[in-house]
């Protein structure tokens, strides 16, 4: 009987598992982890291929870069790091093996945090869940295992402790982490450690960079190796040699290389203990050596079991002499022999990236099937970046051009498809990190790749069951059955599975099949914005906000509608009835309302909106959003009267229903979420002083969102230096349909396409020149403006360019985008709002080509 204070003897007694040896795992380490396993009742089974997935519960590894990872994931089988056995000996109970996954997208799994007192608790809460969403751990206190402290500042317990101590752990601002999952990546923590963070200081106009290591890039950097360089390399690579043992290796007829290499590669292969299969038995290899994804390639399915790779792969895996998954890097998989058909138009030029980072960028993109540039010009349609500063930046923003890192391409290419440039992971560049430093860990898409090239084969759902059912079924009588079989979402469950026989089998089987619903929900919420546990509650949770409506004629209703509706139609929430014992009833939330706040400030002691309410009311299905999404949908804006805040001015065109801060604090006091009627906005003096109703902005608003926005199609040029900034104007001109393009004077920038319309009334343009469209919105371009100096030297070339394009130029204040808001009425003539331009010569720097 174990003594009081040590972990059970037979707290591993479930536990069959193998280690995969590697770099971080091999020696003593193996037989420290192999002894302190089999000292507690685990089984060691030693594990050389696939086909011994069925004996094992657990695989102990550092990486899931090994052959057999896939496949024990789809068989349900844990893999785990060497920190599992160790924290489920501490903590006397088998510990959730999610946080130690080694799964590279988990890429906080290797950190432990702990929060500082000076955090709210929202933002503790907050970072806990998305922590342990990512594969992280949470500790309450201060503990020899934590890796981070999340802190504001240093003047607390827990970062004082670090210094008196000398701990190894680092403080760091939260901002880290949000950068981190903002990106799905984790990124270096120097700038954001505390106690100076260079994070919060300003850029000095110094150039961050990153010059390595990348990773698997460095080799995986070209689509085609040159053959004398390859010839010199691979010349005295044969001693020693042993990634191929046992390995059944094709070699495509179609991978463009000599008979004297093919030769060389054969032997080297051979050498190393792999044999060469002919062409035609390719059903007998393990491994194909495949160029392109055709020929041989298509008896590669991901869920074959077989690796297929590139000649570069290939020569990696002479080169280091050690295994790695071809899917893991995108230039080691076979390429696409037609090009993703949406990239044929695309130009796409790189800067910031520097060495092998760009190398491989530009065969990435040429993969693609894009056009990629050294020059930057107007005629591009991409800029990749790793962070905004440069040339390239600036004139991509003077051009309107689309500015993505290279999250963007890696994943149209992972994919097979474009994706949207608006996403939030492809637009972020945290100021003080140069993305080079996460570049090339992207990997191929495994369901796309079935999906697209293999569509005759089963799904992922049915593969999964039957994998799990087969490896069931492979169990011997007294074998403890995989991991599967005991999962009841619980971390402990030491039952002694020796005593096991075929009925535990066949229930093992039933609950696999039962649980089909749960994975399936399991995977849903997974895809969902900030994961399993920080996007919301467990689907028991009592407080859980419920996203679907039981009755399909409750879901949600036009957003113009909100403040028309009866609270009935909005919710049905019983926040203070109990139960028999004192328990509250479930809350029923039927929609979630999405709503913006702005100018709410407290006065005299009155109503305060802060981070503790929207916590408050997000349990009532309320979310704040910081801007107007792209998509244009949200519910209510709140504002105490009239505005020209930035909120303000871009909400208006998503005819959302306009309160008063009254309505947050009334549902505070209520605890329940209250409809809006009764608490609609008026401004009165506002609507006379600037002659125009709210009501009938509203009512435009809703029309115009139909049609695609008030400015719909148009292009519309700001200067940097006008009040409030660039950024500010854009925001609001793009909420209401128009592109806006940051102007500088450089040459080269073509006006946009003016539209004509024929005798039969049909425009050159799709879609956005309506018939109805005002001629002084058709016939000129529109610079907003200031009067300073360095904007009035711009006019004279904005001329110029209007003029070329066959429009009348236009100079007009920033007032004239708020009026447009705020009425959201094109008809009046901009005349009120209108410069005279003056004739003033553009500085000889501007329009200098950007290399």
């Amino acid at each position: 009987m174990a003594q009081a204070g040590e972990p059970p003897a037979d707290l591993f007694g479930s536990v069959y598992f193998a280690v995969i040896p590697s770099d971080d795992l091999g020696g003593n380490d193996f037989d420290n982890i192999k002894h302190e396993l089999e000292s507690f009742g685990a089984t060691y089974c030693p594990f050389d291929s696939i086909d011994k997935l069925h004996e094992v519960t657990h695989i102990i590894s550092t990486t899931a870069d090994f052959p057999a990872y896939h496949d024990a994931s789809d068989a349900f089988i844990n893999v785990v790091k060497p920190l599992w056995v160790r924290q489920s000996v501490l903590k006397h109970r088998l510990a959730n093996p999610r946080q130690f996954n080694p799964d590279p997208s988990l890429f906080f799994s290797s950190i432990v945090i702990t929060c500082a007192d000076d955090l709210p608790q929202g933002d503790k809460d907050a970072l806990i869940g998305g922590v342990l969403a990512m594969g992280g751990q949470y500790s309450v206190g201060m503990t020899k295992l934590v890796t981070h402290v999340i802190a504001l500042t240093m003047n607390t317990p827990q970062c004082q402790l670090i210094v008196d101590k000398k701990l190894t752990c680092k403080p760091v601002l939260p901002h880290w982490f949000d950068d981190c999952l903002k990106l799905g990546k984790k990124i270096d923590d120097a700038p954001y450690c505390l106690p100076d963070p260079s994070i919060l200081q300003e850029l000095d106009g110094t150039q961050i960079t990153f010059d390595g290591p990348f990773g698997g890039v460095a080799s995986a950097k070209t689509t085609a190796p040159e053959e004398e360089h390859t010839t010199t390399l691979l010349r005295d690579r044969t001693e020693n040699l042993s990634v191929f043992r046992n390995k059944q290796i094709y070699l495509d007829q179609e991978i463009g290389i000599s008979q004297h290499l093919r030769t060389s590669l054969e032997d080297i292969i051979k050498t190393g203990g792999g044999t060469i299969i002919d062409a035609g038995c390719v059903e007998k290899a393990d491994t194909l050596i495949c160029q392109l994804r055709t020929g041989a390639f298509s008896h590669a399915s991901p869920r074959s079991g077989r690796d297929v790779g590139n000649l570069n792969w290939l020569y990696h895996l002479i080169r280091t002499n050690k295994w790695t998954s071809p899917m893991n890097q995108l230039l080691y998989y076979p390429l696409p022999a037609k090009a993703i058909p949406e990239f044929k138009n695309m130009r796409i030029s790189v800067s910031n990236y520097a060495g092998d980072a760009r190398s491989y960028l530009e065969h990435l993109i040429t993969a693609a099937g894009a056009k990629f540039t050294k020059t930057f010009s107007s005629g591009n349609t991409h800029l990749i970046t790793a962070n905004l500063n440069g040339d390239k930046c600036d004139a991509a923003k003077d051009w309107g051009q689309r500015i993505v890192n290279h999250l963007w391409l890696e994943e149209c290419y992972a994919q097979c498809r474009p994706l949207s440039e608006a996403v939030t992971r492809y637009i972020t560049f945290p100021e003080r990190t140069n993305l080079g430093e996460v570049i090339g860990q992207t990997s191929i898409n495994r369901d796309v790749i079935e999906e697209k090239y293999f569509p005759q084969k089963t799904t992922r759902e049915n593969l999964n069951a039957s994998q799990g059912s087969e490896a069931l079924s492979q169990i011997e009588p007294n074998r403890r059955p995989p991991i599967i079989a005991m999962f009841d979402g619980k971390e402990n469950n030491t039952e002694n599975g020796r005593e096991m026989k075929r009925k535990a089998k066949a229930n093992a089987v039933s609950k696999l099949h039962s649980m089909a619903s749960d994975i399936a929900l399991f995977e849903k919420e997974s895809r969902r914005v900030g994961g399993v546990l920080k996007g919301g509650r467990r689907v028991n949770d009592p407080d859980r906000v419920s996203m679907k409506s039981p009755n399909p004629q409750n879901r949600k209703r036009s957003l113009d509608a909100v403040d028309d509706v009866s609270m009935s139609d909005v919710i049905s929430v019983d926040t203070s009835s109990t139960g028999e014992k004192g328990q509250k009833k479930q809350k029923k939330v039927a929609e979630q309302l999405r709503i913006m706040v702005t100018g709410v400030k407290a006065k005299d002691g009155g109503f305060n909106w802060d981070d503790e309410k929207a916590d408050q009311l997000r349990d009532y299905g309320i979310v704040e959003l910081e801007d107007v999404p792209t998509d244009m949908k949200f519910d209510v804006l709140v504002a105490p009267k009239i505005m020209k805040t930035k909120k303000y001015l871009a909400g208006i065109a998503a005819a959302p229903a306009i309160v008063t801060p009254a309505w947050l604090e009334a549902m505070c006091k209520q605890r329940k979420l209250l409809p809006t009627k009764g608490f609609e906005m008026h401004d009165k003096e506002t609507e006379r002083k600037e002659d125009y109703k709210l009501k009938d902005s509203l009512a435009r608003a809703r029309e115009n969102k139909k049609r695609g926005g008030l400015l719909r199609g148009l292009t519309i040029y700001c200067t940097e230096n006008v009040k409030a900034g660039y950024d500010s104007y854009a925001h609001v001109l793009q909420s209401n349909g128009a592109r806006c393009c940051l102007y500088k004077g450089r040459t080269g920038i073509p006006a946009p396409e003016k539209p004509v319309t024929d005798a039969q009334g049909d425009s050159n343009l799709d879609g956005p020149h309506d018939d109805d469209m005002p001629e002084h919105f058709r016939e000129r371009l529109y610079l907003v403006t200031s009067t300073q100096p360095q904007d009035k030297r711009l006019w004279k070339r904005f001329r110029e360019m209007a003029e070329e394009g066959g429009y009348r130029p236009s100079f007009v204040q920033p007032e004239w985008v708020q009026r447009l808001a705020v009425t959201q009425d094109i008809g009046q003539e901009p005349d009120d709002y209108e410069f005279d331009d003056q004739e003033v010569d553009v500085p000889k720097s501007a329009g200098r080509k950007v290399r």
